[in-house]
């Protein structure tokens, strides 16, 4: 038996595992990547639209890493990890949509990680959409 796929389903394929990547390597730089590496994952023009704190821009997504890190909501040395989980791809051409149920382990405490208090575990539940940016020329 042989299985001949069209190059139309072998991109869908290949886009599906890009943006499965993205998902996994955007939410690791999160929790402990630096700053720099985080954001290499948005285009210059990327919206991040958190509940209550909408950004637009590379430099806004920028400024509310920096307040979240230094609220010790998320990056090294804090207790909340990203978990990627049950997600969900659809590939249309350039876009893609992520449905994803994500478990958020939200405890809280000191960076010493020895006085963790109030643990509160959620399931956060959300659609994104991503729209494929040009590619750079090499020589660019």
């Amino acid at each position: 038996m042989t299985s001949e796929h069209t190059s139309q389903e072998i991109q869908a394929l290949s886009d599906e595992l890009a943006v499965r990547n993205l998902v996994a390597r955007l939410s690791l730089n999160a929790d402990q990547g630096t700053v720099e590496e985080y954001l290499e994952s948005f285009a210059t023009n990327a919206e991040w639209n958190l509940p209550g704190s909408p950004m637009r821009g590379i430099e806004a997504i920028k400024a509310g890493l920096i307040n979240r890190r230094a609220t010790g909501a998320v990056g090294p040395g804090t207790h909340g990890r990203h978990m990627v989980s049950s997600i969900e791809v659809e590939v249309n051409g350039d876009r893609a949509t992520i449905f994803r149920r994500a478990p958020i382990d939200g405890r809280r405490g000191c960076r010493c990680g020895q006085h963790v208090t109030d643990a509160q575990y959620a399931v956060l539940e959300f659609a994104v959409e991503l729209i494929r940016a040009a590619a750079k020329h090499p020589c660019a």
